[in-house]
């Protein structure tokens, strides 16, 4: 039932139920899956094996659609066909060669994980006959490590070990691999704010509020950073202020607070076909394993470097850049959090245009799939090739918890293939939802490069009369690859994944966990490593995120 076949012009298109694709052009285009599994914390990975259990011929022959060269959604032309590899087709060897498609290890907060990209599919091209496997099963062999595992307070494994269980395949082991708990050296820091010297005095109302719910909390300036941590530049030493931090005071929690102007970000370097991408990345505050510059080249996050993509502290930003913005921002949080307005949370609003006509490929067709994870009683405003973004605008100012523009994209707002907008800052700055804030996400081209000058994310984060709570949105290129659903659409998706089916309930969390979903593509595959890394969290990390009108105000001890 997780399995389903189209027809793409003479070809066959599989579409797998969670599956994704890593397209190589010219060769047959299967899905893959991406999985994690968690090994002990002090054990080092020798060897994984993956095997069939059962085995199903699906009746008939196919044509398997050859893959195609992922297409920028700023590039509005129509793709250049990519006909199929004829020393594939012509061939009846099976494809691919093996099953496991790739593997490797990382940590997670203390946690060690075994990530695995595996392809189900066994497909003989010239005889046209596709075998399904069914039930696999996977071997994972490792042995003790020479050095300990890491020692994480209390409050650090019991975060990660909530949000881990939504991401790995044996939840049951979580407990058991846990890494060994000890009390900090030091005072605990769960939650830390990062700003700039004049924005200081702003955040004390904030820090207080966080001491109040029970998290312990500080904020460091970034002056202040700069003169007690070692570092090539400020990003580097705000990282090692962070990992300090996590090494030593049970950090959790990190809010950059500030744009890039106050708070810098990091860039990092990920190549897709000719697109040369300087993005920036805020993972890299997240993810605290290694450099991410392993060959010193001042090229950070290379495919060649040692990353593992998994968030040791869960990031958010807050890209505002005077006291009056922070205000606001302090206000909206309060306000969504303890005194919620109840009449809207079963709400999106979902707009979408057309990315590629001539390819038949739509923005709907993501929006179509989060609606389909939205619960039971819930109402899904669809709006197709919306006239203008004033539209749209109108029915965003009755209240949506969830707003998904779904287009071509730049700094300024999303559009429709022909340039019809969508929405665009000139009305997200000015919408009048008041206390409905929204949660927003979108495939679109650059909406969330807070490097520009107040990107359209920024704008929606900051409306004073409104607006959202929280953006994920693209800094650099969303990447598409029809007429499959690409990286940048996927991401969309599997957040909302997140949030309604696996009961993940605060933001950061749930944004990093539907990251990691794919952390094994991304660490082979350019394309994902590009998408994942771009798809950064304007909002506060420590978040709670409501599903059903159920007022309250979590508080932690």
């Amino acid at each position: 039932q997780n399995l389903s076949f189209d027809r793409y012009q003479d070809f066959d298109l599989v579409n797998l139920a969670n599956g994704i694709y890593i397209p190589e052009p010219g060769k047959p285009l299967l899905p893959v899956i991406s999985t994690t599994v968690v090994i002990p914390a002090s054990a080092r990975l020798t060897s994984v094996r993956v095997q069939p259990l059962g085995t199903v011929q699906i009746p008939g022959t196919f044509n398997i659609l050859p893959g195609q060269v992922p297409v920028p959604f700023s590039e509005r032309e129509k793709p250049d066909f990519n006909l199929p590899d004829p020393a594939v087709y012509r061939s009846d060897e099976p494809f691919p060669a093996q099953l496991l498609q790739n593997y490797s290890t990382g940590n997670a907060g203390g946690f060690r994980l075994v990530n695995l990209t595996i392809c189900p599919f066994t497909y003989h091209p010239y005889s046209g006959r596709l075998f399904l496997h069914t039930r696999l099963q996977i071997d994972i062999s490792y042995q003790p490590d020479v050095q300990s595992a890491p020692i994480k307070t209390r409050f650090q494994t019991e975060q990660l070990l909530n949000s881990l269980k939504n991401l790995v395949l044996n939840p049951d082991d979580l407990s058991a691999f846990s890494p060994p708990i000890a009390e900090a050296d030091q005072p605990e820091i769960n939650y830390l704010i990062i700003t700039a010297p004049e924005l200081a005095a702003s955040f004390q109302p904030y820090l207080e509020y966080k001491r109040a719910r029970g998290l312990r909390t500080e904020l460091r300036t970034t002056d202040w950073i700069e003169r007690n941590y070692p570092g090539r530049d400020l990003p580097e030493k705000i990282r090692n202020h962070i990992i300090d931090y996590y090494q030593n005071r049970g950090l959790v929690y990190v809010l950059l607070a500030g744009d890039n102007r106050q708070v810098p970000s990091r860039h990092i370097r990920v190549d897709v076909g000719n697109e040369q991408g300087s993005i920036p990345a805020d993972l890299y505050y997240g993810d605290l394993d290694y450099s991410w510059d392993s060959n010193h080249n001042n090229l950070f996050g290379e495919m060649t470097d040692s990353v593992d993509l998994y968030a040791d502290v869960f990031v958010g930003r807050t890209s505002l850049e005077n006291p009056a913005q922070v205000e606001n921002f302090i206000s909206k949080v309060i306000a969504f959090e303890c005194t919620p307005q109840l009449n809207y949370i079963q709400r999106t609003l979902l707009p979408s245009g057309w990315l590629w006509r001539s390819l038949n490929y739509h923005g709907k067709f993501v929006n179509d799939s989060i609606a389909e994870l939205t619960p039971a009683g819930w109402t899904d405003l669809k709006m197709e090739n919306p006239p203008g973004a004033r539209v749209v605008a109108d029915s965003f100012d009755h209240g949506f918890y969830i707003f998904d523009p779904a287009g071509h994209g730049n700094e300024a707002g999303v559009y429709d293939e022909n340039g019809t907008p969508i929405y665009t800052t000139s009305f997200a700055g000015r919408q009048q939802n008041q206390n409905q804030y929204s949660i927003i996400t979108s495939l679109a081209c650059n909406p969330g490069n807070f490097e520009a000058e107040d990107c359209l994310a920024e704008v929606a984060l900051n409306c004073v009369n409104g607006g959202a709570i929280a953006v994920m949105m693209n800094s650099r290129y969303g990447w598409g690859t029809p007429p499959t659903m690409g990286p940048s659409e996927k991401l969309c998706v599997r957040f909302y994944d997140y949030l309604f089916n696996r009961s993940e309930y605060q933001l950061g969390p749930c944004h990093d966990c539907s990251r990691e979903e794919y952390a094994s593509a991304a660490l082979y595959s350019s394309l994902w490593r590009w998408c994942l890394t771009e798809f950064n969290l304007l909002g506060d990390p420590t978040l709670d995120l409501w599903t059903t009108p159920l007022p309250t105000c979590r508080n932690h001890s």
